[in-house]
């Protein structure tokens, strides 16, 4: 899982935390184990894009991507974001 903070549950316990809560829906269907294979606080579309390659070196049955709000608040062009995320 790409993720940035709201997803990572500052303020919250961890077992109310999103990681949490996905592996407990994960369990109750019986599934895998899930992982957060990478986080940043400040990660933008175009940083999660020059890791990609890292992250998929793994076994990865899934990948939640949550990433793109840092490009808003920073003014990155519509086009760019858009660029961005048709590249992963």
């Amino acid at each position: 899982m790409f993720w940035r903070p709201p997803y990572a549950g500052y303020g919250l316990d961890q077992a109310q935390a999103y990681p949490a809560l996905l592996q407990k829906n994960i369990d109750t269907l019986g599934g895998g184990q899930f992982k957060v294979v990478t986080r940043s606080q400040s990660e933008d579309l175009a940083g999660g894009l020059r890791r990609l390659d890292w992250v998929l070196s793994a076994r990865i049955d899934v990948l939640i991507l949550a990433l793109g709000g840092n490009d808003a608040l920073r003014g990155v062009p519509f086009g760019n974001h858009r660029r961005n995320l048709y590249q992963f």
